[in-house]
Protein backbone atom coordinates (compact mmCIF):
# COMPACT_ATOMS: atom_id res chain seq x y z
CA UNK A 1 0.00 0.00 0.00
CA UNK A 2 2.76 2.47 0.95
CA UNK A 3 4.86 1.67 -2.15
CA UNK A 4 1.83 2.04 -4.41
CA UNK A 5 0.91 5.42 -2.90
CA UNK A 6 4.36 6.98 -2.53
CA UNK A 7 6.73 4.99 -4.75
CA UNK A 8 8.15 5.48 -8.25
CA UNK A 9 7.95 9.29 -8.26
CA UNK A 10 9.71 12.27 -6.71
CA UNK A 11 7.71 13.75 -3.81
CA UNK A 12 8.04 17.14 -2.13
CA UNK A 13 7.69 16.52 1.62
CA UNK A 14 7.61 18.97 4.49
CA UNK A 15 8.55 17.95 8.02
CA UNK A 16 8.27 19.71 11.36
CA UNK A 17 10.83 19.67 14.13
CA UNK A 18 8.67 20.24 17.22
CA UNK A 19 10.24 20.22 20.67
CA UNK A 20 9.00 20.00 24.23
CA UNK A 21 11.47 20.00 27.16
CA UNK A 22 14.41 18.54 25.17
CA UNK A 23 12.14 15.99 23.50
CA UNK A 24 11.15 15.90 19.85
CA UNK A 25 7.79 14.81 18.45
CA UNK A 26 8.14 11.71 16.27
CA UNK A 27 5.75 9.53 14.31
CA UNK A 28 6.24 5.79 13.80
CA UNK A 29 5.43 5.32 10.10
CA UNK A 30 4.36 1.78 9.17
CA UNK A 31 5.36 0.12 5.90
CA UNK A 32 8.76 1.79 5.49
CA UNK A 33 12.15 1.35 7.13
CA UNK A 34 14.37 -1.60 7.83
CA UNK A 35 11.98 -3.36 10.21
CA UNK A 36 8.73 -2.30 8.55
CA UNK A 37 8.57 1.03 10.39
CA UNK A 38 10.41 4.34 10.50
CA UNK A 39 10.42 6.92 13.32
CA UNK A 40 10.44 10.39 11.75
CA UNK A 41 9.31 13.94 12.42
CA UNK A 42 5.68 14.49 11.42
CA UNK A 43 5.01 15.80 7.96
CA UNK A 44 3.95 14.80 4.52
CA UNK A 45 3.30 15.76 0.96
CA UNK A 46 2.43 19.24 -0.20
CA UNK A 47 -0.87 19.36 -2.09
CA UNK A 48 -0.95 21.30 -5.36
CA UNK A 49 -1.77 24.95 -4.64
CA UNK A 50 -0.99 24.67 -0.91
CA UNK A 51 1.77 26.74 0.72
CA UNK A 52 4.56 24.91 2.57
CA UNK A 53 3.66 26.32 5.99
CA UNK A 54 -0.04 25.59 5.51
CA UNK A 55 0.74 22.04 4.34
CA UNK A 56 3.04 21.41 7.30
CA UNK A 57 0.58 22.65 9.92
CA UNK A 58 -2.17 20.50 8.33
CA UNK A 59 0.05 17.39 8.17
CA UNK A 60 1.28 17.74 11.76
CA UNK A 61 -2.28 18.04 13.06
CA UNK A 62 -3.54 15.11 10.93
CA UNK A 63 -0.77 12.81 12.15
CA UNK A 64 -0.34 13.87 15.78
CA UNK A 65 -3.27 16.00 16.95
CA UNK A 66 -0.77 18.73 17.91
CA UNK A 67 -1.46 22.30 16.85
CA UNK A 68 1.84 23.93 15.91
CA UNK A 69 2.93 27.13 14.19
CA UNK A 70 5.68 27.06 11.58
CA UNK A 71 8.54 29.26 12.80
CA UNK A 72 11.45 29.05 10.38
CA UNK A 73 13.18 26.99 7.71
CA UNK A 74 15.92 24.72 9.09
CA UNK A 75 17.34 22.57 6.28
CA UNK A 76 16.43 20.27 3.43
CA UNK A 77 17.52 16.80 2.45
CA UNK A 78 16.94 14.21 -0.19
CA UNK A 79 15.90 10.61 0.49
CA UNK A 80 16.43 8.02 -2.22
CA UNK A 81 15.81 4.35 -1.52
CA UNK A 82 13.87 2.42 -4.14
CA UNK A 83 10.98 2.70 -4.64
CA UNK A 84 10.99 6.02 -2.74
CA UNK A 85 12.46 9.39 -3.71
CA UNK A 86 11.63 12.46 -1.64
CA UNK A 87 12.95 15.99 -1.36
CA UNK A 88 12.32 16.91 2.26
CA UNK A 89 12.09 20.44 3.66
CA UNK A 90 12.41 20.74 7.44
CA UNK A 91 11.00 23.60 9.51
CA UNK A 92 11.20 24.43 13.21
CA UNK A 93 7.69 24.60 14.67
CA UNK A 94 6.35 25.97 17.93
CA UNK A 95 3.73 23.74 19.56
CA UNK A 96 0.49 25.43 20.62
CA UNK A 97 -0.78 22.22 22.22
CA UNK A 98 1.14 19.28 23.68
CA UNK A 99 -1.38 16.47 23.97
CA UNK A 100 -0.71 13.92 21.26
CA UNK A 101 -2.98 11.39 19.63
CA UNK A 102 -2.23 8.92 16.88
CA UNK A 103 -3.73 10.34 13.73
CA UNK A 104 -3.95 9.04 10.22
CA UNK A 105 -2.55 9.53 6.76
CA UNK A 106 -5.46 10.32 4.42
CA UNK A 107 -3.27 9.63 1.38
CA UNK A 108 -3.23 5.87 2.03
CA UNK A 109 -6.85 5.64 3.14
CA UNK A 110 -8.49 4.48 6.33
CA UNK A 111 -8.06 0.74 5.67
CA UNK A 112 -4.27 0.90 6.14
CA UNK A 113 -2.87 2.16 9.45
CA UNK A 114 0.14 4.15 8.22
CA UNK A 115 0.86 5.62 11.66
CA UNK A 116 1.74 3.18 14.41
CA UNK A 117 2.53 5.55 17.28
CA UNK A 118 3.19 9.19 18.09
CA UNK A 119 5.61 10.04 20.92
CA UNK A 120 7.73 12.77 22.46
CA UNK A 121 11.24 11.20 22.52
CA UNK A 122 14.54 12.49 23.85
CA UNK A 123 17.82 11.82 22.05
CA UNK A 124 18.76 8.95 24.40
CA UNK A 125 15.55 7.18 23.38
CA UNK A 126 16.14 7.98 19.71
CA UNK A 127 19.69 6.59 19.97
CA UNK A 128 18.24 3.26 21.13
CA UNK A 129 16.19 2.87 17.93
CA UNK A 130 18.04 0.86 15.28
CA UNK A 131 19.56 3.03 12.52
CA UNK A 132 17.33 1.56 9.80
CA UNK A 133 14.20 2.31 11.79
CA UNK A 134 14.74 6.04 12.30
CA UNK A 135 14.99 8.94 9.87
CA UNK A 136 18.42 9.61 8.39
CA UNK A 137 18.58 13.09 9.94
CA UNK A 138 19.50 11.38 13.21
CA UNK A 139 22.82 10.35 11.60
CA UNK A 140 23.64 14.04 11.14
CA UNK A 141 23.04 15.14 14.74
CA UNK A 142 23.48 13.41 18.08
CA UNK A 143 21.58 16.00 20.12
CA UNK A 144 18.59 18.27 19.83
CA UNK A 145 20.91 21.27 19.77
CA UNK A 146 22.85 19.69 16.89
CA UNK A 147 19.66 18.99 14.97
CA UNK A 148 18.54 22.61 15.33
CA UNK A 149 21.93 23.81 14.00
CA UNK A 150 21.63 21.90 10.70
CA UNK A 151 21.20 24.27 7.80
CA UNK A 152 21.18 24.37 4.03
CA UNK A 153 21.18 21.10 2.11
CA UNK A 154 21.96 17.90 3.96
CA UNK A 155 23.46 14.94 2.11
CA UNK A 156 21.28 12.27 0.52
CA UNK A 157 19.85 10.42 3.52
CA UNK A 158 18.97 6.78 3.93
CA UNK A 159 17.80 5.30 7.23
Amino acid sequence: MVEKTYGARVRLRISGIITNWKRILLVKNIGVGENGFLWAPPGGEVIFGEGLKQALEREVFEETGVLAKTERFLFMSEYIQKPFHAVEVFFLMEPKSFEIKRGSDPEVGEKFEAIGEVKWLDFDEIENISTGSKHGIFKLADSLEGLLKLEGFAEVLKP
